[in-house]
């Protein structure tokens, strides 16, 4: 895997590498997800790739934050953008991302606000879909709204 990013799903269901694509010349790094099962045959909740931040996510019940990356996607895309829990089992609040082909077929910014139903003090920002084909995500931002200094994860 490639840290500090970590697979839900296992290796007969998702290929994750990096690559040089990314939208930014400053740093030309980009991850590559290679979806390989579908609705039918991926896992409950899909698969994908979640990010601890340092030391995992401090997020608070009733906080809201802003999630902001860009993406491109081989076709239609059907994302689902997550705070859980550290171990994944618990979701604190989630929101589909979803776009037609030719919206996503270059890097676009995206950006989904998510509001927390409980606490968690070690929780992780995933990405998942249950959509066979290829999505990059690039410059990935998870900041709570109520912020000092604009400081995030």
């Amino acid at each position: 895997m490639i840290t500090p990013w970590g697979l839900v799903g296992d290796d007969n269901e998702i290929s994750v590498v990096t690559e040089l694509s990314s939208c930014l010349e400053t740093n030309p790094v980009a991850l590559r997800m290679d979806v390989l099962c579908n609705q039918t045959s991926c896992p409950p909740g899909g698969v994908g790739v979640y990010n601890p931040g340092y030391w995992g996510m401090n997020i608070e019940e009733g906080q809201s934050y802003r999630v902001v990356f860009y993406l491109r996607s081989s076709g239609k895309l059907g994302l689902t953008a997550s705070f859980v829990s550290e171990n994944g089992t618990q979701v604190l609040d989630s929101q589909q991302v979803t776009a037609e082909a030719k919206t996503v077929e270059n890097w676009t910014k995206m950006e989904v606000t998510l509001r927390a139903r409980t606490s968690c003090t070690k929780s992780r920002l995933e990405f998942t879909t249950s959509q066979e084909g290829t999505i990059w995500l690039d410059q990935v931002s998870a900041m709570p709204n109520n912020t000092y200094l604009q400081g995030g994860f």
